[in-house]
């Protein structure tokens, strides 16, 4: 992976080349969900400690609930990607069904957490559609990011724009109609 920076001192990844459609296709599921398990428990931790630190809750009380939250972001995490992983190698296919797949998969985990079927029916769907949109988003705004400005801001059609008009060849044509019926008179 290369940097982008010149300096040397900092080092900044070279995100297009990270972010590559097919990068997921040749990818290591067990390996990527690994990771993606881990930085989500890192991250549910990190959340958990916030949220102690903002009630004020001595550490005693606040370090289980930072192991509990922990684990389940970073399963969640995991699972979700797994299975993003999974269901692109099989379908192969790197689009938003896939993470639609892995947020249903996720849904239904946080579901089953709460041991009740209506609880299933609804973070399933509801998780699913909020991963697909916000991966449909995450991809056009990375096509955006492609285009140069002229790409950006030329329209290929109008949208709803009338055509424009010509005041001055509509009054020389009504001009001329009324001078022909003149003459013809």
């Amino acid at each position: 992976m290369g940097s982008t920076n010149n300096a040397g001192w900092l080092y900044t990844p070279d995100w297009s080349k990270l972010t590559e459609s097919g990068k997921l296709l040749e990818a290591n599921c067990a390996s990527a969900a690994f990771k993606a398990g881990a930085f989500g428990l890192g991250f549910g931790t990190v959340l958990a400690a916030a949220s102690g630190w903002w009630f004020g809750l001595p550490f005693r009380e606040n370090l289980p609930m930072m192991a509990r939250m922990g684990g389940i972001v970073g399963t969640i995490g995991g699972l979700t990607y797994g299975t993003v992983c999974m269901s692109t190698q099989i379908r192969e296919r790197d689009d938003v069904i896939n993470t639609g797949i892995g947020g249903f998969v996720a849904g239904a985990l946080i579901g089953i957490r709460s041991q009740s079927l209506k609880a299933v029916g609804f973070y399933a769907p509801v998780l699913a559609i909020s991963l697909a949109a916000c991966d449909l988003i995450a991809r056009n705004l990375r096509e955006q990011e492609k285009k140069s400005y002229e790409e950006k801001t030329k329209l290929d059609v109008p949208f709803l724009q009338w055509p424009k008009r010509d005041p001055y060849a509509e009054r020389w044509k009504e001009i001329q109609a009324r001078d022909a019926a003149k003459r013809d008179v």
